[in-house]
């Protein structure tokens, strides 16, 4: 039997050895997270032989860095899957991101239920060489049931979401706006008549018929209808809208606007922000957004353009598509940039709409080298490691007292 000072030193060098222990553990947790996605079943429903289906994944990096995601597919209708964005892609540190999973199955497929699974494999970015980083990041992936079901009935159903119209000056066009969603399994187009009255309802001025873009099943679609103002001078007056698919009524709406003097309306917008990553590594692909209200009561086309700023000197311009923005709308106009050294950049820029240019507004990126990448030790992601170790200390405690 030891000596009661034997035990002691024994005890305090159990304290010692389990100190350093769990500091190994924490310092191996550096990069503790991993991904999520759902949902946890991928269903493509009724779907026609030679037909299509959309389905949207969602993916969580829990990571503090950013992760390489490679899919892979398990199943018979594995080589009919494509992605929104290709099989392989990056998710930026601690942010969601979302994709189309989409099935066009071939005309020769019999009819019944198919399962098979899409697995998403996460490679987390690091550069374990460097001696300021610590820690070991382990590769996860998160696999997704997959379910087709192939059928021979077409299903037609299509459902009206919104119609709208908005007011226009004198000899300008008259605006109206069709959205839908496609829940059926066939490709529909649907068919929009328009009658224009006037104030009292009473008298037929114009009718217009029109073709919706074609719309795919499970997927949604807006368009946009003028109708020519000429010959309607400055009051009030009412629509007709009726949209209809293969001589069926789906949905009706009477709507009012007002025909207005010119100048009336005015067109005005508003550069809200330039959103980009802050700190990103040489060479990454740095997506920039720049969001844009159109704040005024006519539809405006806006494009932004830029320039990115290092060292007063200028080493690049950006300049978005031109998009079309309805009135109360916001878009994000997107350029993309890709800095090829060290420092402090800023981007700076404005967006041109209906021959006018908003106020300026101005973005920071930061960017480093990989080796430089700075550590750091999420605590709530290592609270299972202080669990272990509060509960190592309390079993040495109690055995130096037994």
């Amino acid at each position: 039997m030891l000596p009661v000072k034997n035990k002691i030193l024994i005890n305090k060098k159990l304290v010692i050895f389990t100190f350093f222990l769990s500091v190994l553990f924490l310092l191996n947790a550096t990069y503790a997270g991993g991904i999520g996605a759902g949902p946890g079943e991928v269903r493509f429903e009724k779907v026609l032989k030679g037909g299509y289906a959309e389905k949207t994944i969602i993916v969580t990096n829990g990571y503090d860095v950013p992760v390489e995601i490679t899919i892979t597919l398990e199943g018979p209708f594995k080589d009919w899957i494509a992605f929104e964005f290709g099989k392989n892609f990056t998710i930026s540190a601690n942010s969601t991101f979302e994709f189309k999973s989409i099935i066009k199955p071939p005309e020769d497929i019999p009819i019944g239920i198919y399962n098979g699974s899409i697995t998403l494999h996460s490679n987390p970015q690091t550069n374990e060489s460097v001696a300021t980083q610590f820690g070991t990041v382990i590769a996860t992936g998160v696999k997704l049931l997959s379910f087709l079901e192939i059928t021979g009935e077409q299903l037609l159903e299509y459902e009206v979401s919104s119609i709208s119209i908005n007011d226009a000056e004198v000899d300008y066009p008259i605006e109206f706006f069709i959205s839908g969603n496609n829940k059926g399994n066939v490709r529909v187009s649907p068919q929009v008549h328009i009658d224009i009255l006037d104030r009292d309802k009473t008298k037929i001025l114009k009718s217009a018929d029109f073709d919706c873009s074609e719309v795919l099943p499970t997927t949604t679609g807006t368009d946009k209808f003028n109708i020519s103002s000429e010959n309607l001078t400055e009051g009030q007056y009412w629509a007709n809208v009726s949209v209809s698919i293969g001589g069926k009524v789906l949905k009706q709406k009477l709507l009012t606007f007002d025909i207005l003097a010119k100048g009336a309306l005015k067109k005005k917008g508003e550069l809200i922000r330039i959103a980009n990553k802050v700190w990103v590594n040489i060479g990454e692909v740095v997506k920039i957004d720049c969001i844009f209200k159109n704040t005024g009561e006519l539809t405006t086309s806006a494009k932004f353009r830029g320039e990115i700023h290092l060292d007063d000197r200028i080493v690049g311009v950006l300049e978005s598509d031109e998009l079309d923005v309805p009135v109360g709308e916001t878009v994000n106009l997107t350029t993309y940039f890709t800095p090829k050294e060290q420092g402090r950049y800023i981007v700076k820029g404005d967006v041109y709409y209906s021959k006018k240019i908003t106020f300026p507004k101005e973005s920071i990126i930061n960017v480093q080298s990989i080796e430089a990448k700075p550590v750091f030790i999420n605590i709530q992601d290592n609270l299972f490691y202080i669990l272990i170790i509060v509960i190592i200390a309390l079993l040495i405690v109690l055995l130096k007292y037994k």
